[in-house]
């Protein structure tokens, strides 16, 4: 059986989690160093510059913890977990100087595959009033998770971007990224511990899923927003392939209206693609974005 939204015809989907998380200005200037943001880029790593500003995937730090938190609830080990696609929608600019919000899930879809399981999580971030701020779907891969009774996980992706991109730009990661990455929640050891990377069947720790996110939304904030992060509004990706600490990530661009643009991230040492599919929603002057509607595609 198919499904795109919740069970039970029309019925709300359970909720597995509802998480709280509490971050300051600390945060948010740790996420934007995990994600690569440069000593050009100030007005997201210090508050002394005429305000700090927040990395609107910073979304995914709360949602990557609860997230991590349902998988656990359904039985699933994190360490089994590939995330192979993300989505993203900002209904609202996150407080710089903090705030406590909360995380919901649910199950919007399972699809089973031999004995691995493909699983779609909706979340919600809202704040301490309950008024939400972003909006989410996490695909994951769980191997060897399969059982009875699942639910396929859809997937309609738009086609891939062709021709010559729009714009290029570069994230040049540290030997350190994923170390540094990891502060932010994900301790997954495959990151860290070169036996941990081999039993899920890579040469060695590889960067995290949403550190590659957070670069590429690096590059769409330069290239397409000029460099103003309110304008990012959305991020939809597929992660097709690993990168690794110290790669150089090279970010392209293919403007397809004044509020799209297709993107696409390859390691500058060999061309490999990364992420791919991807898209970015931008908007001409406000931050703020419309609630969370079917264009979620993954």
């Amino acid at each position: 059986m198919t499904t795109g939204g919740p069970a039970g015809g029309g019925a709300a989907a359970p909720v597995l989690t509802d998480a709280r998380y509490r971050y300051d200005e600390r945060d948010v200037i740790l996420y934007a160093l995990g994600c690569g943001a440069r000593d050009d880029e100030l007005h997201l790593l210090c508050e002394l510059v005429g305000g700090l500003r927040v990395l609107p995937t910073f979304a995914t730090v709360p949602m990557g913890r609860a997230v991590i938190d349902a998988v656990e609830r359904l039985g699933v080990d994190p360490r089994t977990v590939l995330h192979v696609a993300q989505s993203l929608r900002c209904r609202a600019p996150l407080p710089a100087e903090g705030a406590e919000l909360s995380t919901t899930v649910t199950v919007d879809g399972r699809d089973e595959q031999d004995r691995d399981v493909l699983l779609r999580l909706r979340t919600t971030v809202c704040d301490s009033r309950g008024v939400p701020l972003a909006d989410g779907v996490s695909t994951l891969l769980c191997r060897e998770a399969g059982g009875p009774g699942a639910e396929r996980a859809t997937s309609a992706v738009p086609p891939a971007v062709a021709g010559s991109p729009g714009w290029r730009g570069e994230v040049v990661t540290a030997p350190t990224q994923a170390l540094l990455f990891r502060l932010n929640g994900d301790r997954n050891p495959a990151h860290v511990l070169p036996d941990a990377a081999a039993r899920v069947g890579y040469p060695r720790p590889l960067l995290h899923g949403l550190c590659v996110y957070g670069a590429a939304a690096l590059m769409v904030v330069r290239h397409a927003c000029g460099g103003d992060p309110g304008r990012l509004t959305g991020l939809d990706v597929r992660f097709s392939g690993a990168a690794y600490p110290g790669d150089t990530l090279v970010g392209e661009g293919w403007p397809l209206d004044p509020q799209r643009h297709g993107v696409r991230v390859r390691r500058a040492a060999d061309g490999r693609p990364v992420l791919t599919h991807g898209q970015a929603r931008l908007a001409p002057a406000s931050p703020v974005a419309g609630p969370l509607d079917e264009e979620i595609w993954l």
